[in-house]
């Protein structure tokens, strides 16, 4: 999967269904230069939603959001 042109939403997504593992997410997102509000707006509402259908374990959920908050 090429990364940089690849949003949270498809990271995350990817990474929820095993096509990437975890540091590999962490560090597509550090590859990041930034979001704008819409990106972040999608990306927070996905791991809020898959945090309530537990698709992601807690700690990779709290790892996400500090991440995304940051950026």
């Amino acid at each position: 999967m090429q990364k940089d042109n690849v949003s949270v939403v498809e990271l995350v997504t990817a990474f929820s269904i095993g096509k990437m593992d975890f540091p590999e997410l962490l560090d597509a997102l550090q590859q990041r230069e930034g979001l704008d509000e819409a990106e972040y707006k999608a990306g927070m509402d996905t791991l809020w939603r898959m945090r309530e259908e537990q698709a992601i374990d807690q700690v990779s959920i709290t790892t996400l959001l500090d991440r995304l908050q940051v950026m």
